[in-house]
C-alpha cells in the first residue's frame, strides 16, 4: 500500500481509545509516513553522506528537473513519486538509486535522467 490511509488512522484511533487528532498527531511527526497513495512508480535518491559527496546533489536536481518537481513529491499526474532517503544501505556502490525497490549503485545523471524520462509518463 505505501502510505496510512484515514481509515487507519480512524481504526488506530478506535483500537487505542485514542481521538483522530491524537493519532494524527503521531503520525505525522514521522517525515517517513504518507497520507495519500504513491505514484505509479517510485524513485528514491540517497543522499547520505557518501552518495553526498559522490554526487548524489547533481542527481537530485536531474530528476527534479526532468520531473518538473521543486523538491520531493509527486507529479501532477501521479506517474513519479520523488523521495529523498538518507540511507539505502550500499555505501560502497555510492551514489545509489532505488527505483521501484530495484537498488541501483554507480549512477550518474545521464543514466538516471534516461530512466526517469522513461517512467515519467502515466501508464496506459
Amino acid at each position: 500500500m505505501g502510505y496510512i490511509p484515514v481509515e487507519g488512522i480512524e481504526e488506530v484511533a478506535s483500537f487505542t481509545g485514542s481521538s483522530v487528532n491524537d493519532v494524527w498527531a503521531v503520525a505525522t511527526f514521522y517525515t517517513n509516513f504518507r497520507f495519500k497513495p504513491l505514484g505509479d512508480h517510485v524513485v528514491e535518491i540517497c543522499w547520505g553522506p557518501t552518495c553526498h559527496l559522490l554526487g548524489a546533489q547533481g542527481l537530485l536536481q536531474e530528476t527534479q528537473a526532468v520531473l518538473g518537481l521543486q523538491t520531493e513529491g509527486d507529479t501532477p499526474d501521479n506517474a513519479v513519486t520523488l523521495k529523498y532517503n538518507t540511507c539505502l544501505g550500499a555505501c560502497s556502490q555510492a551514489p545509489v538509486v532505488m527505483i521501484d525497490h530495484q537498488l541501483m549503485g554507480q549512477m550518474d545523471a545521464k543514466k538516471l535522467k534516461k530512466i526517469t524520462e522513461g517512467i515519467k509518463s502515466p501508464k496506459s
